[in-house]
């Protein structure tokens, strides 16, 4: 289930002719960003509140420039 700030952001940052991989830039930068404020930066309880392994929670920091 999408969060309206999710939703927003999704119709606000993707233009109906963009690819799917933009589209999934956004929600995911999105998502990480919205771990960070409820995890208050600890980034092990953000990779596993997102599923992912903690390497690629840091990798997507840096490709979305997400202050850490």
């Amino acid at each position: 289930v999408l969060s309206d700030k999710l939703r927003q952001g999704m119709q606000t940052s993707w233009r109906k002719d963009g690819a799917l991989r933009d589209a999934i830039e956004v929600v995911e930068r999105d998502m990480v960003q919205a771990a960070l404020e409820r995890c208050k930066g600890n980034k092990t309880r953000m990779a596993k509140q997102l599923g992912i392994t903690r390497w690629t929670l840091l990798q997507k920091l840096k490709a979305y420039e997400i202050d850490r």
